[in-house]
């Protein structure tokens, strides 16, 4: 009988945790699993091609276009023999703590960089029980998730494991070349961003910083969501349609980062796109908040106030008239190597 470590995330998205976990998995091999909460491999496999190559070791809900419920979780986890299970966020672990005690888990670990859920007083007391009933080991990314964690459990024993990004598959590369590829205008300064085109990560104070820069930035934006439309017809009010490049997911995310002047994260939370940005090379401006600041590089790095387009216009800005005298690259390669954290999970 083979027993398997299972990586749970959200969703296989292309960056983020359901990439690093599958940048985990690359590693460990065949004993490694990884599983998503929602999705299916047909859904992932557009956003990251290739997957299904590897749908031997992914795990989805049987139920289509459903997330996993209790049963089916506690099943899955059951049947593939898991000793040991990686949630890679809270609502991960939320999810998993009381399928995973059921199914004779023997070690669980909660990856947490952000705690945005924390927020919900519903979800705070549900996390709260199932922590009480298990025995649950807390790695977390930033210092910023560790206070917000002990605010409502002081005693809870958190380990520090910083964030990785795999530096193979994020590299710099040529930018002119890759604006041709992703189709985007070669003459201009380039700022970019990745997220869900929702309301609520911070697009909006982006398009109205653009507004304020001058008439030769323009905007690329890898994503999709349903307020496409919503953003689209925004970005025209302010008269700055013809700047903004909606991209849909790219795919190639590398490509997109190798193709920008300046990458930034409008969302007030820590966001694996900083780490991917920086190893191919590329400065960023992130919101000064929540574990943001310990993901920028101290010297190519910039923070700007939330909610404030007028700051974020002024950082950018302030980002784009340095000269770049050191890679942002040299940071991640010291401080956030996805080899480094793979072998400090297998340490454990």
């Amino acid at each position: 009988m083979t027993k398997h470590t299972i990586h749970l995330v959200n969703s296989l998205n292309i960056s983020g945790s359901g990439g690093q976990a599958l940048d985990l998995q690359s590693r460990i091999g065949p004993k490694c699993l990884v599983a998503a909460l929602s999705g299916s491999l047909m859904t992932a496999e557009k956003t990251r091609p290739g997957l299904m190559r590897r749908g031997r070791w992914l795990r989805f809900s049987p139920s289509q276009n459903e997330q996993f419920g209790f049963y089916s979780l506690y099943s899955m986890l059951k049947r593939n023999h898991v000793h040991t299970l990686f949630a890679h966020d809270l609502t991960a672990l939320h999810a998993a703590l009381f399928p995973a005690r059921l199914a004779g888990v023997s070690s669980i670990y909660g990856i947490v960089n952000s705690t945005d859920e924390l927020n919900r007083k519903a979800f705070r007391i549900g996390l709260g029980l199932r922590m009480r009933s298990s025995t649950v080991q807390i790695l977390v990314g930033n210092i910023a998730s560790q206070n917000a964690l002990r605010t409502y459990w002081p005693n809870l024993p958190c380990k520090t494991l910083k964030p990785g990004v795999d530096l193979q598959r994020f590299q710099p590369g040529n930018k002119i070349a890759a604006r041709k590829k992703v189709n985007i205008p070669i003459d201009c300064t380039l700022i970019g961003t990745a997220l869900t085109l929702e309301k609520g990560y911070g697009l909006e104070k982006l398009l109205e910083a653009l507004f304020r820069l001058p008439a030769s930035t323009h905007l690329a934006i890898a994503g999709q969501g349903e307020y496409l439309l919503h953003f689209q017809s925004a970005a025209s009010e302010l008269g700055i349609g013809h700047r903004v490049h909606f991209l849909g997911w790219q795919p190639e995310s590398a490509l997109f980062y190798q193709a920008l002047d300046l990458f930034c994260q409008p969302k007030q939370t820590f966001s694996h796109t900083l780490l991917e940005a920086q190893a191919c090379g590329i400065p960023v401006v992130a919101m000064n908040r929540a574990g943001c600041d310990e993901a920028c590089c101290p010297i190519t790095g910039y923070l700007a106030e939330p909610d404030s387009a007028t700051s974020l216009a002024e950082t950018v800005k302030q980002a784009l008239s340095r000269q770049l005298t050191r890679s942002p690259r040299l940071h991640m390669e010291q401080h956030h190597d996805m080899n480094k954290m793979f072998q400090a999970l297998r340490a454990r």
